[in-house]
């Protein structure tokens, strides 16, 4: 998530360009797209309908459960350990991840005379045309089914019971499908760049990180003090990282140029702060 305000979109807003090549570079080796070039379309297809494959059963193991949970019957248990115990990776740790890879097949550039698009990790694939547009239509509906699924399986599969011992017992799930909806959202916005000005993507990631400080930080869901402050840290690290980008895209008119530096000395603050 913190990748988002130092994306290339939005890279010159922060105005300190020898500064930020070690924080862009170290970013930069958690994107997918980095990595793509080294390969063959063809390999980049076997991964993605992997990825699809995966989606599929992930989605089939939510539907039995359920369903099974509904006829109070299950003719296998080996569904439900699985929903409890992988389903979860899948929706959290590895929902960026998997969305950014996906979403490589419709990140498309338009060619310098304007009469085609190509992707941008595969120069040599023309975009909307011909089995392209399969991949990307087939591409779509599982992610948008990923997401809705992600989402489901965030508000429903969390322990909500204070007196156990579980790090991640919470009151609701609320700042989980707030999180998955930010990275979704900033996913698209970013692979697809709709705006011709930096100033709404500033202002789209300073709503949406306000949106999870205020899921982690004001609302507080987690019962353990630990893991509270551990999400109460991460939320308002990336909510003080867009309000120094959004500041630095507002005073850029007046030759703003210590939007960073304020930016690294506070994250030292915040971080003091909220553990002691």
């Amino acid at each position: 998530m913190m990748a988002f305000p130092f994306n290339s979109v939005v890279i010159t807003v922060w105005n300190a360009n020898s500064t930020l090549n070690g924080i862009t570079n170290f970013f930069n080796n958690f994107n997918v797209s980095t990595f793509l070039p080294g390969v063959s379309f063809t390999t980049f297809l076997a991964l993605m309908y992997a990825l699809i494959a995966v989606i599929l059963v992930v989605i089939i193991d939510v539907v039995y459960v359920a369903y099974s949970f509904s006829k109070k019957r299950f003719h296998f248990t080996f569904p439900l350990i699985f929903m409890a115990k992988v389903v979860p990776i899948f929706v959290t740790v590895l929902f960026l991840p998997i969305m950014e890879t996906l979403l490589q097949v419709v990140n498309c550039n338009t060619s310098n005379d304007g009469t085609y698009q190509y992707l941008q990790s595969f120069p040599t694939v023309i975009c909307w045309e011909g089995w392209h547009l399969f991949h990307t239509t087939v591409t779509l509906l599982f992610s948008c089914a990923f997401v809705f699924i992600s989402c489901i399986v965030a508000l429903a599969l969390f322990e909500p019971r204070m007196t156990t011992n579980q790090l991640t017992a919470r009151q609701n799930s609320n700042g989980e499908v707030i999180f998955i909806i930010n990275k979704i959202i900033c996913q698209f916005i970013f692979s697809f760049s709709p705006f011709v000005t930096t100033l709404p993507y500033c202002l789209l990631l300073f709503v949406l990180s306000g949106w999870l400080y205020y899921a982690y930080n004001i609302a507080q869901p987690c019962y353990d003090k630990n893991a509270s402050k551990f999400f109460r840290i991460c939320s308002s690290y990336y909510f003080w990282t867009n309000l120094m980008l959004l500041a630095s895209q507002l005073l850029s008119g007046f030759n703003f140029q210590d939007g960073l530096v304020i930016w690294i000395c506070g994250m030292i603050f915040i971080g003091l702060i909220i553990l002691f």
